[in-house]
């Protein structure tokens, strides 16, 4: 069973490693890196392990394979993949190797540091035979107490089971020799953070991930030029490889499809953006280096790796100096000159925020059990004229209630265009919803015994303000905004507390008054994103018989799916102009929930297709500002924060509207017996 349906709804901290500061402007174009994990390609080759499934898996990798779970004293569970390996010379231990981060305490930045949270080890479970259907029957094994330790620059870890597990789960070799490795064909048996995979342990507690394969597209490119080592601690000593990624991942082996052996252990994934383009890999740390990390060699192979770098570094020099340095062949201390753009660190350090089991805030209802649809209903947008009259369209948002799910795009990053009157609305459109959702979800996370106090902090006061200068601003832009009355019933509620100091006077349309409530960088940022709001509302006129007919042709594709062929969908559109495409995605942004879910008003997956099929017009500020709110509403915040991240590589004030969506985020990420996830 394919999971490419469920990706766009993993929600996990890796996506929130992306917090990483921006350089500063004007800096040279040559390395701009994120990291994350990656779906490598045009397709996700990630399949679920289960019953009709099973028999594609070699058993001797399937049954080395680990689910990792650490029971934190919040109640929450932290979770890796991992791999069996052998004993210690002299023990009898299996042990089983994982990566660093997954036991690391996060530093105030989210980074992992070298220091371990309380629960490692002695809250560590290893479940064996943890697979789809059969969780039940799993087999967990503790960690036995003081046998963890790990290795902070390549990201590994390993600890010894306090007892065998049951005579099938064997350890795997590892493999020896790097010789050839490149193009080798590899598979990853691994335990991704897919909500509909996710099934009860046979001790207890959360739900965690079942088993999953990537077999498909999956292979050993080769090892990092010394070029490219100081973009990550880790590249020095890690492999490039094409297999699909996502988060949950962290920890798994790559495993050579031909001899079953271990090549390295997965990170990770980096994007790196070159003025000649973009290049994305996944990564695992390879064999050589975790040998040298379990035998206890890692200073001789810290030797090799730095004689490597000044060897490296001296050719550069070299032809530098002939004037025959062109392209990539730079030395190290020229990359780190020219790196700019750095919107992410490696996932390792990302935030432990939790991963809610289920959403209840107000206006964003998350994973309905089932897509309903209806026949024979008009289909009609909710405020559009009912003949074929062309009319400056005036979208009127709505959080949806239904959540498609649609085909993973690949990763890339292409030159926003110069703006059009649209961006102003879009983008204005994107940072109010932004400022609704973190007042609203702020106050949600303070007991009622405390919010008096809570609110009459200057933190809360400010982001009051922000919530009725976005309220007014969407009512003169005409656009709609989430459960206005309940933002409005707290707003009113909150100035009542405050008294006639109150600060919330939506007659003060002046986005400039809103600067001081933000700490600098972000207040150089909002005195760019003002400036959006200041533009008027664009003239968009749409024959609203074009909108219907591309709903219907939707809704035929997607009849039964929940992912729809890019190049289908886009069909009766291919010719269309960039203002014709944005007219049509603010009309379906403008429809109701029920049109959405049952009618085929639904834009993420026109935005999708565009992005997917590497069209021309999102390289548009508007659609791109679109994609990321779209995103945002449906709950999908890993989609939407990668698609903040892309325009604030273009647009560094889209920083402010990143670190919005990413606090909400966190906020929603509340409640007992979640999930919490440190990793891919």
């Amino acid at each position: 069973m394919s999971l490419s349906l469920s990706l766009p709804r993993v929600r996990a901290a890796a996506s929130l490693a992306l917090c990483g500061g921006l350089a500063a402007s004007g800096c040279k174009q040559g390395f701009q890196v994120s990291t994350t994990a990656y779906v490598v390609g045009p397709t996700v080759d990630i399949i679920s392990i289960d019953k009709p499934t099973v028999e594609k898996i070699d058993p001797d990798v399937l049954n080395a394979s680990v689910m990792i779970a650490t029971r934190l004293e919040s109640k929450r569970v932290k979770f890796c993949s991992g791999t069996l390996i052998g004993p210690e010379t002299g023990a009898d231990g299996y042990r089983v190797l994982s990566n660093h981060h997954c036991f690391a305490v996060a530093d105030a930045d989210g980074k992992a540091t070298q220091a371990m949270i309380p629960e490692a080890c002695k809250g560590t479970t290893a479940y064996f035979g943890f697979l789809r259907g059969q969780a039940g029957e799993a087999t967990p094994v503790a960690c036995k107490p003081g046998s963890l330790r790990t290795n902070f620059d390549g990201d590994l870890s390993v600890f010894t089971l306090a007892s065998k597990p049951p005579e099938k789960h064997r350890p795997i070799v590892i493999n020896e020799k790097e010789d050839g490795l490149e193009n080798r064909a590899a598979l990853i048996v691994h335990y991704p953070d897919v909500d509909a995979e996710m099934e009860v342990p046979p001790d207890g507690g959360p739900k965690l991930p079942t088993a999953a394969a990537t077999l498909n597209d999956c292979k050993v490119v080769g090892p990092f030029a010394v070029s490219e080592w100081d973009l990550d601690r880790t590249l020095p000593f890690s492999f490039r490889h094409t297999c699909d990624l996502i988060h949950g991942s962290s920890g798994s082996g790559l495993i050579d499809a031909k001899t079953g052996k271990l090549l390295g252990v997965n990170w990770g994934g980096i994007k790196i953006s070159y003025d000649d383009g973009v290049r994305t890999d996944n990564v695992a740390t390879r064999a050589r280096y975790v040998l040298a990390f379990l035998n206890g060699t890692v200073e001789d192979e810290m030797k090799q790796i730095e004689a490597r770098r000044q060897s490296a570094d001296a050719v550069a020099s070299t032809k530098a100096e002939g004037g025959e340095l062109k392209g990539r062949t730079q030395t190290v201390a020229e990359n780190v000159k020219k790196r700019c753009g750095v919107v992410a660190e490696h996932p390792a350090r990302s935030h432990a925020l939790a991963l809610v089991l289920a959403l209840l805030a107000p206006f964003c209802v998350l994973r309905p059990s089932a897509l309903q649809r209806s026949s024979g209903r008009k289909r009609t947008i909710a405020g559009a004229p009912r003949s074929g009259a062309r009319r400056a369209w005036a979208p009127f948002l709505v959080f949806a209630a239904a959540s498609f799910a649609a085909p993973a795009a690949r990763a890339t990053t292409t030159p926003l265009a110069k703006p059009t009157p649209q961006s102003g609305w879009a983008t204005s459109y994107l940072v109010s919803a932004a400022f609704l959702a973190e007042y609203e979800s702020v106050l949600a996370a303070v007991p009622e015994e405390t919010r008096d106090a809570a609110m009459r902090t200057p933190e809360v006061e400010a982001l009051g303000r922000r919530a009725a200068f976005a309220l007014a601003a969407m009512r003169a832009k005409e656009q709609g905004a989430p459960d206005r009355a309940h933002v409005e019933a707290l707003l009113k509620d909150h100035a009542t507390r405050l008294g006639a100091a109150s600060p919330f006077s939506e007659a003060a349309g002046d986005p400039t008054a809103l600067a001081p409530t933000f700490r600098d960088p972000l207040r150089g940022h909002w005195d760019r994103l003002a400036e959006f709001y200041k533009q008027p509302i664009p003239s968009c006129p749409i024959d609203i018989d074009d909108v219907r007919a591309f709903a219907a042709h939707q809704r035929l594709l997607l009849d039964g799916e929940k992912s729809v062929n890019a190049k289908s969908l886009l069909k009766p559109v291919a010719a269309w102009d960039l203002a014709k495409t944005q007219c049509l995605v603010f009309a379906l942004m403008a429809a109701s929930p029920d049109a959405k879910a049952k009618q085929g008003f639904e834009p993420v997956h026109l935005l999708n297709a565009l992005t997917q099929t590497g069209s021309p017009h999102m390289q548009d500020q508007a659609l791109r500002s679109m994609f990321a709110l779209r995103n945002f509403q449906l709950g999908q915040y890993a989609e939407a924060l990668r698609a903040l991240v892309e325009l604030s590589d273009h647009e560094p004030s889209f920083r402010l509207a990143y670190d919005l969506v990413q606090r909400v985020f966190s906020l929603r990420q509340k409640g007992e017996g979640a999930v919490a996830l440190q990793g891919l």
